[in-house]
């Protein structure tokens, strides 16, 4: 049984190192609102415009404070970047798999945290 679904086909205009250079993985955000966590994945810019029923969190550019690990470490990103995050109520934390930078193996991916907060 097959599902169907809604796609988007690539153009002329679209830039091909975006679509497939995207970044995805987990993302903790934290409002004064409360806690969130999402699955996230890189999308380009000229994709966006032709998915309008998605709803999108945009990240900011700047520069971030980020760690790698060879394990998972989002569960423990406010002490790793307790120093940073102290007096903030606003502020993501994303992780991300980077199996291209593991200096043994590809079956032993880098895992990178990259705290995003107002400076």
């Amino acid at each position: 049984m097959f599902n169907q679904g809604v796609g988007t086909n690539v153009t002329a205009e679209d830039d091909f190192e975006d679509l497939i250079s995207a970044e995805y993985g987990l993302l903790f955000q934290c409002t004064p609102e409360g806690e969130s966590y999402y699955i996230f994945s890189e999308v380009a810019k000229s994709m966006v415009n032709k998915m309008p029923n998605e709803k999108f969190i945009t990240i900011p550019a700047g520069e971030y404070f980020f760690r790698q690990d060879e394990r998972k470490r989002i569960a423990d990103a406010r002490e790793i970047f307790a120093e940073q995050i102290a007096g903030k109520d606003t502020y993501m934390i994303a992780e991300l798999e980077e199996p291209m930078l593991s200096k043994t193996k590809l079956s032993q991916p880098v895992y990178e945290l990259r705290l995003i907060a107002p400076q």
